[in-house]
């Protein structure tokens, strides 16, 4: 629940934010463009920190779990699993890519 609520809350403070600053419709899309690419290298910041020092990465969220409560505990497992089945599907697409390309040039 509280994972969702600070996506919640993330969500309503980029669109008040958009609101407030752009002045037309292609600075919000701009706006727009930039958090998202923002989120997208967070996430892969927080894979390669998997894949590089998982032992650090499971002692620092551990200790960000313990001094939160325990439901921040099950939002960083929750996290993690999306990241995992994420993880899976982009070496789905990669694969597919591969196939479609070699497929093309062929």
């Amino acid at each position: 629940c509280s994972l969702f609520s600070i996506t919640g809350l993330a969500l309503y403070a980029t669109v008040v934010y958009n609101i407030a600053t752009s002045r037309s419709n292609v600075d919000m899309i701009f706006n727009t463009v930039i958090l998202f690419f923002v989120n997208d290298l967070d996430e892969k910041l927080f894979t390669s920190l998997r894949m590089i020092c998982p032992e650090w990465l499971e002692n620092t969220t551990s200790e960000v779990a313990a001094s939160f409560g325990d439901n921040v505990s099950i939002n960083i497992q929750y996290a993690t699993a999306n990241h995992q089945v994420k993880d899976r599907q982009d070496r789905r697409i990669g694969k597919i890519e591969k196939t479609l390309t070699r497929k093309s040039n062929a």
